[in-house]
């Protein structure tokens, strides 16, 4: 099965701005003082993930020759059969052979049958697998109140990735060359049934995100066609062109063009030979080293297992060489998960076991031949036949004494089968070669999947596994890539970087990631200027730099960094969102809605394009389109808290105050700790004086997130208006606390001390608020009335004329009354 891969990582996201919310006054006998309104706001939320779309079934050609693992070296494999075809007839039916193919009648018919459907409960869906015009679809939809079909997508299958031995996945391929994995996948325990692929069991999952990195292609499948360098550090995994059906000769043997050619110049047979690499014929590290570079994982989960070497592409590790030049793999200490046990730990376990430590030279192939796959009788009897060239004569002489039993069935007690951690539907075969397993009852037991999240994620040191002593900079990189060991490992990479100056630009990146995962921006900037300095194409980097820049404030060199990602990648859908989000911030709404549109039809799924696309055209005052892309973000992502939070605000503004309340609410549903969204309902509860409803709403938003400043901000107003003018007040200075330059907060202190008669303190806090916000009559108008009543009438007379040239006619005639008073 296809598993999370991070090797490329989201970029940062800035954090939503504070909502915005204006300030009404209301009229008292004597003065006027401002009381507090609550009105909802339009929640800019910045998402940068990976985006998703349909895709033609043939997508547009990249630049630059082609060829597989971009190295001309490589030749299509079926140029093998030629010479070998038994070999090749008999490893077309291996595990191996049959890892991917593409989706057509002849390889889905018998899948697929006449159609299936699945309904999954956590989270409500329904999916559907069927055949249209000779192509597969996968469909995905949830069942409205009133029976409709709701959220109703498709998507083609273009790929499927897994032989079939233990499960297979479904994969579609998007116009860019981006493959994603599709939610419902086949699992071949008890007769095969149909279910969730792993990571997608969870109420919230990630629907149609998931994308096929270069690591999950490089071991499910033969080398892909592509640029020279498209494999590179920090490039995205697209495949836009021709997959190989599995895992091909060259895999193990190296490139053959060599070979091939010596072949069809007469070459002498010792020049044929040497052109190819053949592990039967190499040392039993490096034999061994063939097999590690796909079957060595300590663990699915975020750690990381392995760092690939940033001067290296992701597909270029050749047959033959040291495994330790390519990448370094790493594994949890001794004590810490000790008892894991997963899909892809095969070679994991096999290093673990008694049989290979105590051996001299034990490889995978001294039980496994990788050009044959023998299944039951003969598979036993194989094995059986390998474990007795060690252990022939200690078994005679435990049979004989009776500790042994009779039969020649090694596997069955000493290889079980067991349930795996991280694919609950799958069982495999233990390679720690146990003495004693437990019974199979305890092994084979089902269990549920347990989502990876932020809480249950380990965190400690990272230790080297293969080499056990890698180059000391790899070591450091694994402390902060996946932020297990962020403090210790962020000043021990710094000190190496430093010291060392090694010139991948990938050193600096990570780097300059650890920083900003501990929220020290300023730190990060220039390590990602670093990294870029090094490898201008490094595309995360700059995508990733330009990020910290905004955040940072400084919004003309994050444009000019995006635009610079897209020189490199003109249509990336990354790239082209958040530079929408950069040109919003500097007020050019139409330019980021060209931005977004132009993402959009290269990548059509991509839900943040389509959400940011109803901000920009809100911006423009196009409000039922803004409306219609909210609505189609949500189609196509249901679980999409910050659309249905924009579809709330909208829908508000449209004068649906139920359907706005109702999207508040489902983006609650989604996650109950969306502070935007619980204001947002709290704003529209308070609008229909449903004050207490109003109130719950906005302590349960200071619950998910306390320095919320504007939620405090409203609720001191709710207190205010019940009368607990001790608790407002606690409020609005909590707001200040988390916000102090928030004008509104301010104000209403101020309004607060007046009510209390400390004129002195509200004077204060209302000029703290008009230095803030220049343009604010209410501000002023209360301001007039502090000195007032301080004794500083001509100080009050003055504010109260630019009050009276503000515009509000109920404002106008407040300060006009008041300063015929002052006469």
């Amino acid at each position: 099965m296809a598993k999370r891969r991070s090797k490329r990582r989201e970029a940062p996201t800035p954090p939503a701005p504070e909502p915005s919310a204006q300030l009404a006054p209301r009229s008292t006998k004597k003065i006027l003082l401002g009381a507090i309104a609550l009105l909802s706001f339009a929640a800019a939320l910045y998402y940068f993930l990976p985006p998703s779309a349909d895709a033609p079934a043939t997508p547009a050609l990249a630049r630059g020759a082609l060829h597989p693992a971009g190295d001309p070296g490589y030749i299509d494999s079926s140029a093998c059969a030629g010479c070998h075809a038994e070999i090749a007839a008999s490893y077309a039916e291996t595990g191996m052979g049959r890892a991917f193919y593409p989706a057509t009648r002849a390889t889905m018919a018998d899948q697929v049958g006449s159609g299936v459907e699945y309904f999954h409960e956590p989270s409500q869906r329904r999916y559907s697998i069927f055949e249209r015009d000779g192509k597969y679809f996968q469909r995905r939809w949830q069942t409205a109140a009133d029976g409709r079909r709701i959220h109703d997508v498709e998507r083609e299958i273009h790929f499927v990735m897994g032989s079939g031995n233990h499960a297979r996945t479904y994969l579609h391929r998007q116009p860019n060359g981006k493959v994603i994995e599709l939610p419902l996948g086949w699992y071949a325990e008890s007769g095969g049934f149909f279910a969730m692929n792993p990571g997608f069991d969870q109420a919230r999952h990630g629907g149609l995100r998931r994308e096929i990195s270069f690591d999950c292609m490089g071991c499910h499948n033969g080398y892909p066609t592509i640029e020279a360098g498209a494999d590179s550090p920090g490039r995205d995994p697209l495949f836009a062109h021709a997959l190989p059906s599995g895992i091909d000769c060259q895999r193990c043997h190296g490139p053959g063009r060599a070979h091939v050619e010596a072949v069809q110049r007469g070459a002498a047979a010792e020049e044929i030979r040497a052109a190819m690499f053949n592990p039967a014929e190499a040392d039993p590290q490096r034999q061994l080293e063939v097999c590690l570079q796909c079957h060595l994982e300590s663990t699915s989960r975020r750690l990381p297992y392995s760092v690939h070497h940033f001067d290296r592409g992701a597909f270029s590790y050749r047959p033959g060489e040291p495994l330790a030049d390519f990448v370094t793999h790493f594994d949890h200490p001794a004590g810490v998960d000790d008892g894991k046990f997963e899909i892809a730990h095969h070679g994991y376990q096999f290093l673990r076991s008694r049989c290979f430590r105590q051996s001299e030279g034990m490889t995978c192939t001294t039980c496994h031949d990788p050009h044959q796959a023998f299944r039951g009788a003969e598979a036993k009897t194989r094995y059986a036949q390998a474990c007795a060239k060690c252990h022939e004569s200690l078994i005679a002489e435990q049979t004989a004494a009776g500790k042994h039993p009779q039969g020649a069935d090694c596997i069955a007690c000493h290889m079980p089968k067991r349930r795996t951690d991280d694919v609950v539907h799958v069982v495999m075969t233990d390679h720690s070669i146990p003495r004693r397993p437990p019974p199979s009852e305890k092994l084979l037991a089902t269990r549920k999947e347990v989502a990876e999240s932020a809480d249950r994620q380990y965190r400690g040191p990272v230790i080297p596994l293969l080499p056990a002593s890698p180059p000391a900079l790899y070591t450091a990189v694994a402390q902060v890539a996946e932020s297990a060991n962020l403090a210790a490992g962020t000043p021990e990479l710094r000190a190496l970087v430093e010291s060392e100056t090694p010139p991948e630009a990938g050193f600096y990146y990570e780097l300059a990631e650890a920083y900003w995962q501990q929220g020290e921006d300023e730190e990060a900037l220039p390590w990602y200027r670093a990294a870029i300095a090094r490898d201008g194409g490094h595309l995360a980097a700059r995508r990733n730099y330009a990020f910290a820049l905004a955040k940072t404030g400084n919004l003309d060199e994050a444009e000019t960094q995006l635009r610079a990602a897209l020189v490199e990648s003109p249509d990336d859908p990354e790239a082209l969102v958040n530079l929408a989000d950069v040109l919003t911030a500097q007020g050019r709404p139409a330019e980021a809605a060209s931005a977004l549109e132009h993402a959009l039809r290269g990548d059509p799924d991509s839900v943040e394009a389509l959400h940011n696309l109803s901000r920009a055209r809100a911006a423009l005052g196009q409000s039922a389109a803004a409306v219609q892309a909210a609505r189609m973000a949500l189609d196509i992502e249901p679980g999409f808290t910050a659309a249905h939070n924009t579809l709330g605000n909208l829908l508000l503004d449209a004068g649906s105050p139920d359907e706005a309340e109702a999207s508040f609410r489902r983006a609650i549903a989604a996650d109950a700790g969306f502070a935007e969204a619980h204001y947002n309902l709290a704003s529209i509860l308070a609008q229909r004086e449903r004050y207490d409803e109003a109130e719950q709403a906005l302590r349960a938003a200071l619950r998910a997130d306390p320095k919320l400043a504007m939620a405090h901000n409203n609720l001191g107003g709710l207190l205010a208006m019940r009368g607990d003018t001790t608790a407002a007040e606690r409020e609005f200075r909590a707001a200040l606390a988390a916000n102090p330059r928030l004008a509104e907060a301010h104000f209403n202190l101020g309004v607060a001390q007046a009510s209390s008669n400390r004129l002195a303190e509200a004077r204060k806090s209302f000029e703290q608020a008009i230095e803030l916000q220049p343009d604010y009559p209410e501000a002023r108008l209360n301001l007039a009335v502090a000195l007032a009543g301080l004794g500083e009438r001509e100080a009050a007379k003055a504010q109260l004329k630019i009050v009276q040239t503000s515009g509000n006619e109920r404002l106008v005639q407040a300060a006009m009354g008041l300063a015929n008073e002052l006469e």
